[in-house]
C-alpha cells in the first residue's frame, strides 16, 4: 500500500486509542472499526460509544485528558496525515456515538490535477 507505515500506524493509532479510551467510560462498551482499500482509496470507519460528549473549539473536538495542554494533537495530526494523501478526515457525534471517517488516496493528486 502507498502509504507510508508510519502514518498509517499514526491514523490507526491515534483513532483506536481515542476510541478505546472514551468507550472505557461509556455504559454500552462498543468499538467498531471498519478499513477497506479499494478504487485507489484506503477508507477507514470508527465509530465509539462514550459517556461524556466531547466538546469543539476551532472546529475540532477537544481532547477530554485532564491534562490538556499535554494532548489533543492526535485528531490534528489524522487531519495532517489525510490532507497530505489528497484526502480528508471528518469526525462527528450521531446519538451516543462519536463516528470518525478517513479517506486517504493511493496517488496524490499533482498540482496540475487539483
Amino acid at each position: 500500500m502507498p502509504i507510508a507505515d508510519t502514518d498509517l500506524c499514526a491514523l490507526l493509532g491515534n483513532a483506536l486509542d481515542n476510541a478505546m479510551e472514551a468507550a472505557a467510560n461509556a455504559q454500552d462498551k462498543r468499538v467498531e472499526i471498519r478499513v477497506r482499500a479499494d478504487r485507489g482509496m484506503l477508507m477507514l470507519r470508527v465509530e465509539n460509544s462514550f459517556a461524556d460528549a466531547p466538546t469543539e473549539k476551532r472546529g475540532m473536538f477537544a481532547t477530554m485528558k485532564e491534562n490538556a495542554e499535554a494532548h489533543g494533537f492526535g485528531i490534528r495530526g489524522m487531519h495532517e496525515i489525510a490532507a497530505r494523501y489528497g484526502g480528508t478526515l471528518d469526525t462527528k457525534v450521531i446519538g451516543n456515538r462519536f463516528e470518525l471517517v478517513a479517506c486517504l488516496m493511493f496517488q496524490v493528486p499533482s498540482a496540475s490535477e487539483t
